[in-house]
């Protein structure tokens, strides 16, 4: 009987560690150059801390609204560490059923960046990676938050449709999820 307990739980410790190793490792994050990127910004009347901690609470992705070359997101699965923390990987599952792996790079009090890989849409094959990018600074009426978009093409002649791609679809998806956190923001506040 013993023996079977043992067995069991060998059997339960290598599935865990089989399930974390199945994670495909990420590539490795890009000069500058190599990336078709995409940066928009809104500003809320709010100091640093203050609108740092509101978008901490309401993430832009509750803000962005599908297109038709862009999935509606229906789910997030934590598969390493604690989401929000360097380190940590989420799966992303789209209404598609199709999947992308997303982790945490930094998380400081100004500023947020993670890598998007293994994406399993059809536009995902022409992509390497990509690697995105909230920073938060303070300017004159408030406080700016950036969302950098950066997308490493997979193959070189893919660069081309990949900054159409990003000019013409995925830069209004991110003006739309910024402005939809700062009319949450806005209506969050008395009077």
């Amino acid at each position: 009987m013993r023996m079977l307990a043992s067995a069991v739980a060998f059997f339960a410790f290598t599935s865990v560690v089989a399930a974390e190793v199945a994670i495909p490792a990420p590539p490795d994050l890009a000069s500058a150059s190599k990336y078709q990127s995409n940066t928009e910004t809104i500003v809320l009347n709010a100091p640093l801390a203050e609108a740092w901690q509101f978008w901490r609470d309401n993430p832009v992705t509750d803000f962005v609204e599908p297109t038709d070359r862009i999935p509606e997101i229906a789910g997030f699965e934590v598969l390493k560490g604690n989401w929000g923390e360097p380190g940590s990987i989420r799966r992303v599952t789209f209404q598609t059923g199709e999947t992308a792996l997303e982790r945490v790079l930094t998380s400081t009090e100004s500023e947020f960046s993670y890598q998007i890989w293994n994406i399993q849409t059809s536009s995902g094959r022409f992509i390497n990676h990509i690697y995105g990018k909230f920073e938060a600074q303070p300017v004159e009426s408030g406080t700016a938050i950036n969302w950098s978009y950066n997308v490493k093409p997979a193959v070189f002649f893919a660069r081309p449709s990949i900054a159409s791609f990003i000019r013409n679809d995925f830069a209004p998806f991110m003006e739309g999820g910024l402005q939809g956190l700062s009319a949450a923001y806005t209506a969050s506040q008395p009077g």
